[in-house]
């Protein structure tokens, strides 16, 4: 496998990019040291650039998630009250229902630490 075939191969991922880029430049002696010092920055640059972006997207999908289990934690406290409201209701007018089932401990975790 020459020089070629194994930066395309690197190629296909971000840091392979760089790798492929530097072997490049390292195949191709013909070019000057300053040019390929240049077209690996642009590539390492290119990189940065990318996982940035990534880590930018990643971090609103973090926030999103925090805030649906926020609104989960609100809609299950709401109907936990309600279950037992409805409970007491219904055996107080004499009728006969069992307790609404309790919260899983890992629920109630979820409160207790604030996550």
């Amino acid at each position: 496998m020459d020089g070629t075939t194994l930066a395309a191969i690197l190629g296909s991922t971000s840091v392979g990019t760089v790798v492929a880029v530097a072997i490049q430049g390292w195949n191709n002696r013909k070019k000057l040291g300053a040019e390929a010092t240049q077209i690996i920055t642009k590539a390492a640059t290119d990189v940065i650039k990318e996982v940035r972006e990534e880590n930018a997207q990643l971090r609103l999908d973090r926030a999103k998630d925090r805030s649906d289990l926020e609104a989960v934690k609100v809609f299950i406290a709401a109907h936990r009250i309600w279950d037992i409201h409805a409970q007491t209701t219904i055996v107080r007018l004499g009728g006969s229902i069992e307790a609404p089932p309790a919260v899983p401990i890992e629920w109630t975790n979820l409160w207790a630490a604030g996550s």
